[in-house]
């Protein structure tokens, strides 16, 4: 993977032509390397994860898509999509902005009526609740643990004909793991500081209902 990709990515902007200049760089880069594709993906999806610039992101993943004509791409993108526009629209004030998105690629038939109406009920979820649910946390971590079981699989199908490729096949498939395993457990946490974060306010509640029980008798 292109190290200026990654870097350009981890410090993405909301200027219009900053994302137009990586859109162009990502397009070159999977013109060159069309096997690299799922690899690109993969790092959109782990820099969804913790970058503030969420929207910025997601307005990259449009301009990719509609920059190349490959269905592999749009496929790769979709399985991370849901995911990632729950992400997204955590933040409320982006969630006309994500609809923009979302006409556009039913008006370009990008993705299937289905798939796109999902997304819409996510953004409905986050109006109604105001940011990402429990819910959509554990569907992605169940969801990293299928690309985690289909990793090894998909390796064992790997024709390969020399010992430097088994080698390197191994490699591969060791990183991708440990990236997968990284972000699981990144996930986890949200999870849990999640209750946590739960738990300690229900207490200061009860503290607050017994010191007002307390001057009341």
């Amino acid at each position: 993977m292109s190290n200026e990709i990654k870097d350009l990515m981890e410090r993405i902007e909301p200027a219009r032509e900053k994302i137009l200049l990586l859109s162009n760089k990502c397009i070159e880069f999977i013109t060159v390397y069309p096997n690299q594709i799922q690899r690109l993906v993969d790092l959109w999806s782990r820099i969804m994860e913790t970058t503030s610039q969420k929207l910025s992101l997601l307005f990259l993943c449009n301009d990719i898509l509609r920059s190349s004509p490959s269905e592999n791409l749009r496929s790769l993108f979709q399985f991370s999509l849901s995911r990632a526009i729950s992400l997204a629209s955590s933040d409320t004030a982006s969630i006309s902005d994500i609809r923009k998105v979302l006409k556009l690629w039913g008006d370009g038939q990008f993705f299937s009526r289905p798939v796109l109406e999902d997304w819409e009920k996510i953004c409905q979820r986050a109006e109604q609740y105001g940011g990402r649910t429990d819910r959509s946390n554990f569907m992605h971590i169940i969801n990293l643990g299928k690309k985690l079981r289909n990793l090894k699989n998909s390796s064992d199908n790997l024709l390969i004909s020399t010992n430097w490729e088994k080698l390197k096949a191994a490699q591969d498939e060791h990183k991708a793991r440990e990236e997968l395993i990284k972000e699981i457990v990144a996930c986890m946490k949200k999870v849990y500081h999640g209750h946590l974060n739960i738990t300690i306010c229900l207490q200061r509640i009860n503290e607050k209902l017994s010191s007002i029980d307390e001057i009341s008798s």
